[in-house]
């Protein structure tokens, strides 16, 4: 009868029979350490180690051998349980996933120690100077859910990434920062790169983006986590993404200016119904949002992009022709008021697109001069001043890279600086019929279900833009001075409005619009006019004017007095020497003592600013009704309406003689004053100088030069 021996020993004593060298012996080791292991049992582990060691004779190299056998054991026990990681991605990071927690071996025991009880899958890394962010779905064993937005410094320090994930809800992080850096390791080699888009609108990666998508010829939808992915790089707009979906104080304008499909109106349609809402403004307004759409060609060009003024008092039509505009971006939009918004806010408005709109509502000439100055900076591109705390702490100017809308009951005369870098056009009708009520109506149920549609059939056009505009922008500078040929016009307003009439021209072949070039260039034509007469009658040099004229109707200065006019044959100044006239012309003869002095205490009275000493002095010598300084002119001393006199005696008679000074006095043109600024300052058309009687008294009614040359 056979005795009966345990496996393990029997096998060691059949192996051990042909062992010669010491790799055999090594091998045979391994092999029965490895069934030692499985025993389970420690007591007897311990007795078949004793046993061992009769055939070799070595107890620390059976128990070393046993050990390893172990940790391997372990291993392979983990490794074969884990469905989530292979083998390499567990030997070269250290963890693995189970039941959605972080797990982890612990030194000689191989035993499972957990680091957390969520997993992380990574989504996007959004690219960033200054604020990079990383994206995850982070899962926890309860099977709770989320969508997670990590700063890089959310990453980097151990506290910080405890206090984010726990923030979300049940998701405990148990390792120390060691850990954390080896989950760091294998999350971003997982990770897709993508950019934030910070300015909706036209980017210069060659797309332009809406809130929810982009488009670059063809429409690209946003992902869940607001992840677009273009053929050149993957982009983030965070206003869609579902990690802000509850937080509706996020993302306002994003979530605003977005692409919809509700509508299929056709350009023409729209523009049709716009025009007879709107007439001939509604003209300029579509060839303006043309213009807006491709501002970064054109003011690459002009370097400068003008502002669209909107005119007119209330319920005249002139904020709904804005929102009509503004609705091929943004639905019902709600423009801020710049008479409660701050200057940041402002900045912040128009910085928050490009190539697309902005209205601005409520224009008064009672804002602040910062607000003032503000709005002249748009037109060449230049938004506010501020100080950037976020990288270097130094000034910098914000970019205006829209179009601006800027509309109010009030004319932009208070700074005619402003009003020459505007596109103005005036409504005037307050009252409408029926029938223009109900085209209103029909208008507005177009435009409130969104055109943005339109917008990406205009911007298909943008190589035409590109190509032409150069040399249409020179052809219709060309046609505007053949039209305006005998019109004195200030240049910044003809260049501000040839930009959309270029814009049209470039486009024309491809647009389907219910109106020509050659309507547009009469429109052109008569708005330059219009708002060049404007420009003229409200500049400084005006407002001057208009103030010598009250005084005089108001009896605070008198001609003779403070003024002469006299018609002269010829005139001697310190600008021109011997000048002759054809036929005597009215000459204006003032000095500037008083009326400098009352021109600057009327205007505080009227809450005008009035032009420094300096700078009307400088307006007046520059302007083109100026004829020179005469240093001897004699004025009559007139006190509240009486002529001054002085008692005399002669021969025991006493007598009154009227006084008189000399003074210096700037001389002009008085026809050419009354024609540019619709003044009349003389009361008696008579000639007063004895010198002067039997001369002719009336103006030359010609209209050639006065002057004998």
């Amino acid at each position: 009868m056979l005795k009966e021996v345990d496996f393990i020993p029997w096998y060691a004593s059949y192996i051990f029979q042909d062992i010669n060298t010491t790799e055999e012996r090594s091998d045979a080791v391994s092999t029965i350490c490895s069934m030692v292991v499985m025993v389970k049992d420690e007591v007897k582990e311990s007795m078949y180690l004793k046993q061992l060691q009769s055939f070799y004779d070595d107890k620390k190299l059976w128990q070393t051998a046993i050990n390893r056998a172990k940790k391997l054991d372990k291993a392979k026990q983990v490794i074969n349980e884990s469905k989530k990681i292979d083998r390499d991605l567990y030997q070269k990071y250290g963890f693995y996933e189970e039941y959605n927690a972080y797990f982890a071996l612990a030194g000689d025991s191989g035993k499972a120690v957990q680091w957390s009880n969520f997993t992380m899958l990574p989504l996007f890394h959004i690219k960033d100077s200054l604020l990079p962010k990383r994206l995850y779905r982070i899962k926890n064993q309860n099977m709770q859910e989320e969508i997670i937005e990590m700063k890089q410094e959310d990453l980097v320090s151990l506290s910080k990434f405890k206090q984010k994930v726990e923030g979300l809800g049940n998701y405990i992080w148990l390792a120390t920062e060691k850990e954390l850096t080896k989950l760091k390791m294998f999350l971003y080699e997982q990770t897709e790169t993508a950019l934030e888009v910070t300015q909706l609108g036209w980017q210069r990666q060659g797309f332009f983006a809406f809130g929810n998508g982009c488009f670059d010829t063809e429409w690209h939808i946003a992902d869940e986590y607001g992840i677009v992915r273009l053929k050149n790089g993957n982009f983030y707009l965070p206003g869609c993404s579902t990690i802000y979906r509850d937080d509706i104080k996020l993302f306002q304008f994003e979530r605003r200016f977005v692409h919809t499909t509700y509508n299929n109106v056709s350009i023409r349609v729209y523009s049709e119904q716009l025009i007879r809402v709107f007439g001939d403004n509604a003209k300029v307004g579509i060839c303006f949002l043309i213009a807006s759409l491709f501002r970064d060609i054109i003011s690459g060009q002009t370097k400068s992009f003008p502002i669209l003024n909107l005119f007119g008092p209330k319920g005249s039509g002139k904020s709904e022709l804005g929102h009509s505009l503004m609705s091929f971006f943004i639905i019902n939009n709600n423009p801020p008021n710049i008479q409660n918004a701050t200057i940041a806010a402002l900045g912040d408005a128009v910085a928050q697109c490009a190539n697309a709109l902005v209205h601005i509502d409520e224009y008064k000439n009672s804002i602040d001069l910062d607000k003032r100055e503000f709005l002249k900076g748009l037109w060449d591109g230049t938004g506010r001043s501020r100080m950037n705390m976020d990288r270097d702490k130094k000034r910098e100017i914000t970019s205006v890279d829209c179009g601006v809308i800027l509309s109010g009951q009030e004319m932009p005369t208070i700074d005619i600086a402003l009003f020459s870098r505007l596109i103005y056009l005036t409504f005037t009708k307050t009252e409408f019929s029926t029938s223009e009520k109900q085209a209103f109506d029909q208008c507005k149920s177009i435009r409130d279900l969104g055109l943005s549609h339109l917008t990406l059939q205009l911007l298909r056009y943008r190589s035409k833009m590109e190509t032409d505009f150069t040399s249409s922008y020179r052809q219709c500078m060309g046609d505007l001075n053949e039209r305006l040929k005998g019109e004195s016009i200030e240049d910044r307003i003809q260049r501000n409005w040839v930009i959309p009439l270029a814009a049209f021209r470039a486009l024309e072949a491809v647009l389907d619009v219910p109106f020509t070039y050659l309507e547009l260039l009469n429109i052109c034509v008569d708005g330059i006019i219009r708002q060049n007469r404007e420009c003229k009658s409200n500049n400084e040099l005006a407002n001057f004017w208009n103030v010598v004229s009250y005084l005089q109707q108001d009896g605070e200065i008198f001609l003779e007095s403070d003024f002469r006019i006299d018609y002269l044959s010829g005139l001697k100044t310190n600008k021109v020497k011997d000048l002759a006239f054809k036929q005597p012309r009215p000459i204006l003869r003032m000095r500037t003592d008083r009326i400098f002095m009352l021109y600057k205490k009327f205007s505080k009275q009227v809450g005008d600013t009035a032009l420094p000493t300096e700078s009307l002095n400088f307006y007046l010598e520059n302007s083109k009704e100026y004829l020179g300084v005469q240093n001897s002119v004699r004025f009559k001393n007139i006190l509240k309406g009486v002529e001054v006199t002085k008692e005399l005696e002669a021969g025991g008679q006493k007598y009154y003689k009227k006084t008189s000074v000399t003074k210096q006095a700037l001389c002009f043109d008085y026809t050419e004053l009354m024609a540019n600024y619709n003044i009349n300052l003389n009361i008696d058309m008579g000639m007063p100088d004895e010198e002067e009687a039997g001369r002719d008294n009336k103006p030359p009614e010609d209209k050639t030069s006065p002057y004998k040359f």
